[in-house]
């Protein structure tokens, strides 16, 4: 027996959430490679805005949050894509 075919919107929020999980874990990945790099990129979108820059430090607590937050929607992303109903 087969299954209905899906409905047009299905298949639009399957594609759309599918390709916003490979975006949140492309960009998790980023952070987790190039903290610098980040934080730099923030420092430049920020700077005609006039924000000030973000302070040089050691430490990443930033990191671990960042990086687990984008695991967190990457995996919602995953699962709203898997059955968008």
């Amino acid at each position: 027996m087969r299954a209905a075919p899906m409905p047009a919107l299905d298949r639009l929020l399957r594609l759309l959430f599918t390709t916003l999980a490979a975006a949140f874990a492309v960009t998790g990945l980023l952070f987790f490679c190039f903290p610098d790099a980040t934080v730099g990129t923030l420092n430049a979108a920020g700077r005609p805005l006039g924000f000030p820059p973000a302070p040089a430090s050691p430490l990443r607590f930033w990191l671990s949050l960042a990086v687990a937050y984008m695991m967190l929607v990457t995996l919602l992303a995953a699962a709203i894509a898997r059955d968008p109903r």
